[in-house]
């Protein structure tokens, strides 16, 4: 790209559209034997869906449309050079400023919408002051709190398909967007739950490094609407074809199911756990509260050796550990309490070379930013009870895309704790603990799992999954019979007479 054609990227979310992808797209869509009277680009930056439009679609009403009155001017010298037909226009304007419905009323039926908004959210924008923004921030009509909390935040490519869907959602249209794959999935089920008229809907996921040198799951949404048709399931393929169906996602009940096959095959099992799932410990200070034993004294996340004592230190595990099947840890955390809210100046006379370390490092701990500390007993932590200090766990990653749950013992004869990356069960009996992670890592489970699970988002495996699961039912799916048999098979020695003693105390 010419420098004098780079815009603020920041500000625009200006990943321009490669005229390979661009021309690709164009070819999928005309693949799919629709022929558009009118194509319309809200945001046509460099032009590379106008020129592929118009390659392809010579007999289509072509409108390109941007901010930028220096890629307006870039396109309309190319559009000259090529000597292009009189049926493409490209006007300068702001998305924001046009009542879209009325301006797409003034072309012809049937409509191909296609194009590339911008990659970049509301709160990104305010911090850079931007201007170039919609006037409704919250447009999932969060509460206060929530909104206050930041689930108002979205990326202004959301909010810009939306407002064109609403434009043409009682017409014949063909609707075709680059976006993040979190974007697609929320803008299909928008239409879903607002009963907007789609006959067909699929995903085509595609290389957002290769394509923009970005690196966030993207892909290519593609809607086509009709009036009086209605579907809620949306195939996703493997690329820009339909040669590799991956999997279907679709609307249940108001919910966004990851996988119809699987939720079809396993929803019979939801419920609620008999057993909470917990978080693990939150203390917001990796620095000051995490170690690693040297060889005489402990050493802290800033390399210096420090004399504590050994009372207040636990074993520890974060998400990446379990992730790579790790459960065996090498980090110590210190725990400065053992319920929440407990009055941490006991350590004063407890475990004063503790004390005088934390007030050491006081100006860490003090600075915490988030609001959950303020009015607590100084140098608390969270995500801290009795279940903590149980000596059986079994555990997860919330942020790996690795779907094993891992059996956790305890370590130099202290349980092993989990940083709050991380969700886990907690039992007081080995023979209990190991038969839940015998039933948690059958392949039923894996599959009713990931019937919910979207591996792209930044936690995708929360306790809101992990406690739909009702491992009364799971039991009752697999047998007795089957079950007995693999926890046999993991513990050979175990007598089998004594099975059916754990399974009656089991729940």
């Amino acid at each position: 790209m010419n420098r004098n054609l780079k815009s603020n990227i920041k500000e625009f979310g200006d990943y321009q559209t490669p005229d390979e992808l661009a021309s690709e797209i164009i070819t999928l869509i005309q693949k799919e034997n629709f022929q558009p009277a009118t194509i319309i680009e809200p945001t046509c930056g460099l032009g590379a869906f106008i020129l592929a439009s118009g390659e392809l679609f010579p007999n289509s009403q072509i409108v390109g449309i941007d901010i930028n009155k220096t890629y307006v001017e870039y396109i309309n010298d190319q559009l000259r050079r090529k000597k292009s037909p009189n049926n493409i226009e490209i006007q300068t304007r702001d998305f924001f400023t046009i009542n879209w419905k009325s301006l797409i009323s003034n072309y012809s039926e049937p409509y191909l919408i296609v194009g590339n908004p911008p990659w970049i959210t509301t709160a990104d924008l305010s911090v850079i002051n931007s201007r170039n923004i919609p006037k409704k921030f919250n447009i999932h009509n969060y509460p206060g709190l929530e909104a206050k909390m930041g689930r108002s935040n979205f990326d202004i490519s959301e909010w810009m398909m939306l407002e064109l869907l609403n434009s043409v959602k009682d017409t014949s249209t063909t609707f075709v967007q680059i976006c993040k794959l979190s974007v697609a999935r929320k803008v299909f089920k928008y239409c879903v739950d607002h009963q907007i008229n789609i006959e067909k809907a699929y995903i085509f996921l595609i290389d957002a490094f290769f394509h923009f040198k970005a690196s966030v799951e993207a892909c290519v949404l593609f809607l086509q609407l009709t009036p009086g048709k209605f579907t809620s399931i949306c195939e996703i393929f493997e690329k820009l074809n339909k040669n590799k169906l991956l999997h279907e996602i679709g609307v249940i009940d108001g919910k966004l199911i990851a996988n119809i096959e699987y939720y079809r095959k396993w929803n019979h099992l939801n419920g609620e756990s008999p057993f909470e799932w917990r978080s693990g410990i939150k203390h917001d200070s990796v620095k000051v509260m995490e170690f690693i034993k040297g060889e005489k004294h402990y050493i802290n996340g800033l390399k210096e050796e420090i004399e504590i004592e050994n009372d207040y230190l636990y074993p520890m595990l974060k998400s990446s550990d379990l992730a790579n099947n790790k459960t065996n840890p090498n980090r110590w955390m210190l725990l400065t309490q053992k319920h929440t809210g407990q009055d941490t100046s006991i350590l004063r006379k407890t475990a004063p070379k503790t004390w005088k370390y934390l007030m050491e490092k006081a100006s860490y701990l003090d600075r915490r930013k988030s609001a959950i500390y303020l009015k607590r007993p100084r140098f608390s932590i969270f995500g801290i009870g009795d279940y903590t200090l149980e000596p059986w766990k079994i555990a997860i990653s919330g942020f790996y895309k690795n779907l094993k749950f891992l059996f956790i013992g305890p370590k130099e004869g202290k349980p092993v704790v989990l940083d709050d990356t991380c969700y886990f069960l907690s039992f007081d009996n080995y023979w209990k603990a190991m038969l839940v992670h015998t039933l948690l890592n059958h392949p039923i489970t894996d599959e009713y799992y990931r019937s919910y699970i979207f591996w792209d988002m930044k936690r995708p495996i929360s306790k809101q999954i992990l406690m739909n699961l009702d491992l009364k039912k799971l039991l009752e799916e697999i047998g007795y019979q089957h079950l007995i048999e693999a926890l046999m098979k993991k513990n050979p020695y175990l007598k089998q007479e004594k099975i059916p003693i754990i399974l009656k105390n089991l729940f």
